[in-house]
């Protein structure tokens, strides 16, 4: 039970039932599932898994019946309850066979033409197929913070407390090094 609380052990794989079902959901929407953004950058793997449903993360029309969800958080281990939010669903309405997706794609000259009005980033920005983004390895200055190494042992992060940890606790801060090259743990988040 969730109620009281729950540690989540790092490494480990959990299957929980969630409070949500879908009773009905009409044929012409299907939905699917993607964990939150806090959720990825706590390196909390999580997929919805629906009854007979031939994928992780998808719902399709007509489903009724219960979700559950598969964490597995890998980095930090995580104190959750009932109520506590690591994935969303979104809905699609299907039209003549074709998955219609909710949002939409902004072309290449928009872009340029919105950074004009509102710049995206600092200096030019690199738009092809899409604003196109880099790490930044060298630093303006040697030892100046550049990424953040996750920490091999630290205390239970409870994911319902938004803002509550100092980063020092969870985070190692790599610093920029003259050579402006690094070698990552290819066993570490990042």
């Amino acid at each position: 039970s969730l109620e009281g609380g729950a540690i989540l052990e790092k490494n480990c794989v959990y299957v929980v039932e969630l409070m949500e079902s879908l009773d009905d959901l009409p044929t012409t929407i299907s939905a699917f599932a993607n964990p939150k953004s806090s959720t990825g950058r706590l390196d909390v793997f999580t997929r919805l898994i629906a009854d007979r449903a031939s994928m992780f993360d998808t719902v399709p029309g007509g489903y009724s019946g219960k979700l559950y969800a598969e964490i597995s958080p890998a980095s930090f281990s995580i104190k959750v309850r009932k109520g506590s939010r690591l994935n969303q669903l979104r809905f699609r309405r299907r039209n003549s066979g074709q998955e219609e997706a909710i949002g939409f794609r902004v072309s290449d000259k928009e872009l340029r033409d919105i950074h004009r009005e509102t710049p995206l980033v600092d200096g030019v920005p690199v738009i092809q197929n899409g604003l196109q983004f880099s790490i930044h390895l060298a630093g303006s200055h040697n030892g100046e913070t550049i990424g953040y190494q996750a920490q091999r042992f630290t205390d239970v992060i409870d994911v319902d407390r938004i803002a509550a940890y100092s980063i020092d606790d969870f985070w190692t801060p790599i610093p920029a090094r003259s050579a402006r090259r690094l070698i990552l743990d290819p066993h570490q988040f990042y």
